[in-house]
């Protein structure tokens, strides 16, 4: 589903946030199946490496399983346990989310949290490269 400009545009986005990159233990598993199933060797060992080496520099935050219960349950119905858990990491610490789930894009909209759609930012570049 992601093609090698893909890649290329969320490391350079990824740049631009540099520091600033905040994940959850959910981003990191969700991350690890959608690149073991949409990238392939050699491709896969090549793109592991370089995202393991910027994971070094990367922040974790934990929301604890009491807090994602906690929260709405229409919200939880709506986004599952790890959209939840970005969204209340983003509240905690005042981030911005990045992300290439519209659900998610919407409510961060709606609740007031800064938020970077990736899907925006494709079409961006695809209607930029044909003018």
């Amino acid at each position: 589903m992601y093609t090698d400009e893909d890649y290329e545009l969320l490391i350079s986005t990824l740049r631009y946030f540099k520091s600033e990159i905040v994940i959850t233990p959910h981003i990191l598993a969700e991350f690890s199946d959608f690149l073991r199933r949409d990238v392939k060797e050699p491709k896969l060992s090549h793109y592991l490496h370089i995202i393991v080496g910027k994971l070094k520099n990367y922040s974790e935050e934990h929301i604890p399983l009491q807090v994602i219960l906690a929260t709405k349950m229409t919200s939880l119905l709506m986004l599952g346990f790890p959209d939840t858990s970005i969204v209340e990491a983003a509240k905690r610490i005042k981030a911005t989310i990045l992300t290439e789930d519209t659900g998610l894009g919407i409510y961060a909209d709606s609740a007031g949290i800064p938020n970077v759609k990736f899907k925006a930012m494709k079409a961006d570049r695809l209607l930029y490269r044909t003018v």
